[in-house]
């Protein structure tokens, strides 16, 4: 067999199609404590105590947290909403 082909095929570059997303409307405690420029331990300690002034939602055992509400505490709106430990995790309101 002869030598290798001097100018092979280029091959296109895999890239992913521009689709527009829209933000999650349920963030994770990391997410929400990037938002709101606090670390993740503090609001996993603020949720431990009770006094998390977000709802909390647990989906499949995970904590989730309404990108509105975060999004309403960074703008300085306070919310009255918190999490009651011993409620069994789910929405709060």
């Amino acid at each position: 067999m002869g030598p290798r082909s001097q100018n092979p095929i280029p091959l296109r570059p895999r890239t992913r199609r521009s689709v527009p997303t829209k933000p999650k409307p349920l963030i994770s405690v990391e997410g929400a404590a990037e938002l709101l420029g606090q670390s993740r331990s503090s609001l996993y300690r603020s949720i431990a105590r009770g006094d998390l002034p977000l709802p909390l939602v647990k989906i499949n055992g995970r904590n989730r947290i309404p990108r509105a509400a975060v999004d309403r505490l960074a703008a300085g709106e306070v919310s009255t909403m918190t999490h009651q430990p011993g409620e069994g995790g789910s929405a709060v309101g």
